[in-house]
């Protein structure tokens, strides 16, 4: 199977400046006899030599056509500011396969092209005669539905606007027979088909990415338990950075009995509060392995407020041995039971009730976390995430 891959963000590792790892393990974990090749925009900046680096890892052809320049310029603010009245979103509008492209993959002859993501899949359009998966991997037009929770009467006239971008774009998708979509999200697949239900869509579970889970001892039963948050405070976290504090003042001792690690940028006047509240707490900044970070934890809090699709660090936790706990947002699409295989909090109390019976029930929360990892390592296992979408590309095919 010869497959074209045309891609906004160069595939990586590790999320690098974009959503960029989930074709990086769909590729990673293909058969030896599909071959790929990649045609990016490279818009997460991928620095040559990790280009290499990527064509090297996963025995792909990489070929960066670069950022248009019509995109480029739609960072001025004068720009930003016309794009919200635009009918499409301004990656949708912007991004342009050039002939000189266009030919190279025709001459390539794909059995099939592999288009990542909604904004790129009228792309569809130039190859009448080729099969097409279109990764999503999350429906946009629920995402932004969900912005308007937040609070700020001039934040949310800006996301009713992204929001009606986005909803016309979906609406608007190409609906051929020979055009599937691919999402990581069944939730997303469903909100997908409810706005369009002419496409054709099928939901795969999102792969786990870095693991050394076998490596980690789950232990809830010393002192003091490491509790890691691992997702910068920003627009998708709301109203969870006054909600965790809330829920650790309104209980002083817990702080003998919890340290925090806040890994991303936004926690700083969080860590200062907490100390001052007698907490351990410390903030960092990237690190070269998540996994690595995450082993040296017991307990994650996973506070995402507004978002769609599957949590990839909600799985690194997971899947690394961590007692996970999480928001509705965060644990979506996971192949999880709350209070089974994983925690749900939604205030808090029942933030603050968790963190409580933890120190009064540790072996009830060790096999909680046992069982979120075994769970996870076998429905978000990548060999078997990859075999099912490549199994989707062969059934388009024939």
């Amino acid at each position: 199977m010869r497959i074209a891959h045309i891609t906004p963000y160069t595939p990586t590792y590790y999320n690098f400046n974009s959503p960029s790892a989930l074709p990086y393990y769909i590729i990673r974990h293909r058969d030896s006899d599909t071959q790929i090749k990649i045609w990016t925009f490279n818009c997460n900046e991928v620095p040559a030599s990790q280009q290499e680096k990527t064509e090297q890892e996963l025995s792909v052809t990489l070929t960066d056509m670069g950022i248009p320049d019509k995109l480029r310029k739609a960072f001025r603010p004068l720009s930003r500011l016309k794009q919200i009245f635009d009918r499409y979103p301004y990656r949708h509008n912007l991004t342009v396969l050039s002939d000189k492209y266009i030919q190279q993959i025709k001459d390539y002859t794909p059995d099939i092209i592999w288009i990542y993501n909604l904004e790129l899949a009228h792309f569809a359009t130039i190859f009448p005669d080729t099969p097409v998966i279109v990764t999503g991997p999350d429906s946009y037009s629920l995402c932004y539905s969900r912005f308007f929770r937040q609070p700020g009467f001039l934040s949310k006239a800006g996301r009713l606007l992204r929001w009606r971008q986005y909803l016309r774009m979906e609406k608007a998708l190409p609906t051929s027979p020979r055009v599937h979509y691919h999402l990581v999200g069944e939730i997303d697949r469903n909100a997908l088909l409810k706005v369009n239900p002419q496409v054709q869509a099928t939901f795969i579970h999102h792969p786990c990415y870095d693991n050394l889970g076998p490596e980690k001892r789950i232990d809830l039963s010393h002192r003091k338990l490491r509790i890691i948050i691992p997702a910068p405070n920003n627009f998708y976290t709301g109203n969870q950075e006054a909600l965790i504090i809330r829920a650790l003042k309104s209980l002083p001792s817990l702080s003998k009995a919890y340290s925090f690690t806040f890994l991303g940028k936004g926690w700083e006047k969080t860590v200062i509060l907490l100390t001052k509240l007698g907490y351990e707490a410390y903030s960092i900044g990237n690190v070269d392995s998540f996994a690595a970070a995450m082993i040296q934890h017991d307990i994650a809090i996973i506070p995402i407020a507004v978002g769609s699709g599957t949590k990839g660090k909600t799985l690194d936790t997971l899947s690394n041995g961590l007692l996970t706990i999480g928001t509705d947002i965060a644990l979506e699409n996971i192949d999880i039971r709350d209070g089974v295989s994983a925690m749900r909090y939604d205030t808090a109390a029942s933030l603050r009730n968790i963190l409580e019976d933890i120190l009064a029930n540790p072996a009830k929360y060790e096999k909680i976390a046992s069982a979120g990892q075994q769970q996870v390592l076998t429905t978000h296992d990548p060999q078997k995430t990859a075999d099912r979408f490549f199994d989707l590309a062969k059934k388009i095919i024939n």
